[in-house]
């Protein structure tokens, strides 16, 4: 009985010896380019296959071989499935340094955003450790968001009836033509202002 008790003392020694603390942070979406996005356009036949950029924000952590980190990917609040890649995988994610995550094969096809429904969503990825040695003291970086945005039916759309003004414009602007249109706004970096599902014929925004 005394064997084992020092066993087991010993095995639990080893364990807590070799623990170690990796804060991962999701830094955002990026483009081709690598760099920052908030938001990604599709057209009617566009798959969506985003990429993000994973940091190692420890001190001196690393991410263990053996482990295995998991992102979930969630739309509009709902929780899909998870992703995930090897500790062996992430060798490069020193302390300090990014990486960027995409995937070899798209996320979703169109056919599969078409039977999501949506036209415009957040898509969010949620980074976690799965390990008996490593832990994540820090969630509150763990979580990337971006929207969506689908011109789905755009290719029909007859823009030389549709008229904006004013052009330059200081508090409002009005666009002609665009019963029933989806309208979305964004600002020069890229940044979305606001979405109209279903637009008047002569929409006025603020």
């Amino acid at each position: 009985m005394k064997k084992t008790f020092t066993f087991f003392a010993a095995l639990f020694i080893a364990i807590a010896t070799n623990a170690q603390s990796v804060d991962l942070a999701l830094l955002g979406f990026v483009n081709e380019q690598n760099e920052p996005i908030a938001s990604i356009t599709l057209g009617a036949t566009d798959a969506l296959n985003p990429t993000v950029v994973l940091n190692n924000n420890s001190a001196s952590g690393i991410i263990g071989n053996s482990d295995t980190v998991f992102f979930k990917v969630s739309i509009a609040g709902v929780d899909l499935f998870d992703l995930y890649l090897l500790g062996s995988q992430l060798t490069t994610l020193t302390p300090g340094n990014n990486m960027i995550i995409g995937g070899n094969a798209p996320l979703f096809t169109a056919e599969e955003l078409n039977t999501i429904g949506l036209n415009s969503f957040t898509l969010c990825y949620t980074v976690r450790i799965s390990s008996q040695t490593t832990t994540d003291p820090n969630s509150a970086n763990n979580q990337a968001c971006v929207n969506v945005i689908r011109t789905v039916g755009v290719e029909s759309f007859n823009v030389v009836d549709v008229r904006v003004y004013p052009n330059p414009a200081s508090s409002f602007i009005t666009i002609d033509n665009a019963e029933n249109a989806q309208i979305t706004l964004f600002d020069l970096a890229g940044k979305m202002i606001t979405t109209i599902e279903s637009a008047s014929a002569n929409q006025t925004i603020d």
